[in-house]
């Protein structure tokens, strides 16, 4: 018979074991996702500027469509040269307002209805608030104020 140094001992081995497999799975499913991730970001890349009008004109809310177009925009259009700019999201792009704000859930459910993977939508939303707390606060013009020195 074991004594309890020998059982605990063995009971810690069991779960250090449990713990090493679950990392090795963890790292494993990490590897997939990126694997997915590159390879939904080159289908991404094979679409043409019509290609992403026509799934985002399938958003149905004219606020969350405008949201959604302007990641959309910023992901996949913006880093194109000047030389060869899309402009099919132009017109969502200028109808952008920072008081007009969409809920968040649904701008997410239309990134996946564009055909965004769910983890990467839910990235862009985190991202967009991070991006709308480092800007500051909109000002009225003519309703600044002088110190005085």
């Amino acid at each position: 018979m074991k004594n309890d140094r020998q059982t605990k001992n063995a009971a810690s081995e069991g779960t250090v074991n449990a713990l090493v497999r679950a990392r090795i799975a963890a790292e494993e499913a990490q590897k997939a996702l990126k694997a997915a991730d590159r390879e939904w970001a080159a289908a991404a890349k094979q679409l043409s500027g019509a290609d992403w009008r026509k799934a985002v004109d399938k958003v149905k809310d004219r606020i969350v469509r405008i949201q959604a177009a302007c990641i959309v925009w910023w992901d996949h259009f913006g880093s194109r040269p000047a030389s060869d700019p899309w402009s099919d999201l132009d017109e969502y792009k200028a109808a952008w307002r920072p008081d007009q704000n969409a809920d968040k859930r649904k701008v997410k459910a239309a990134l996946v209805t564009i055909g965004y993977p769910e983890y990467k939508a839910a990235e862009r939303m985190k991202s967009a608030d991070e991006d709308s707390a480092n800007v500051p606060a909109h000002r009225t013009p003519g309703a600044e104020t002088t110190k005085e020195v």
